[in-house]
């Protein structure tokens, strides 16, 4: 599984907030926000699509329009993790995989169907862990990364051809 560009986007967005919060910039304005997310003359259209979806779907961006100018600041009473993000601006990780899953191939491929259960679970909680906060902090990335448990993905049937 591979994060989406809308993620990607909304990530960068959320840590430039963060960062100007960390600093005690007041809340950014538009073109501020977008010059301190978009290279001169790049292409905005993922980004002013993420940014949308940030602040109508999500409490993660707090945003204020006044007398058309609109400021854009982090909310520091969230701590969102990445699995939060995908939750809220995709619907969720396994929408793609749900529409192989018909009652017959679940039945006729039983092993993948547990195999993929399991990864589905694993990239929920591997994702769960993942806070935006720590994305700019290789130490705190790290640290986090080395708390969790290594699994090994296998069907009863594989585990047992080799025992």
């Amino acid at each position: 599984m591979t994060l989406s560009l809308k993620i990607l986007w909304a990530v960068k967005i959320l840590l430039t907030l963060r960062k100007a919060a960390e600093a005690g910039v007041p809340p950014m304005k538009s073109p501020e926000l977008l010059a301190a997310c978009v290279a001169p003359h790049a292409d905005t259209y993922m980004y002013r699509r993420a940014l949308r979806e940030l602040v109508a779907k999500t409490d993660f961006v707090t945003c204020d329009i006044q007398s058309s100018r609109t400021t854009y600041e982090w909310n520091p009473d969230v701590r969102p993790s990445l699995y939060d993000l995908v939750i809220r601006l995709e619907g969720g990780i396994h929408e793609t995989s749900n529409a192989f899953w018909s009652y017959e191939n679940t039945y006729t491929m039983q092993p993948l169907y547990k195999v993929n259960k399991r990864y589905d679970a694993l990239t929920r909680e591997y994702l769960s862990s993942i806070y935006v906060d720590e994305l700019d902090s290789p130490a705190l990335s790290e640290r986090s990364r080395a708390k969790l448990p290594h699994m090994n993905l296998q069907t009863t049937e594989h585990a047992e051809q080799h025992t």
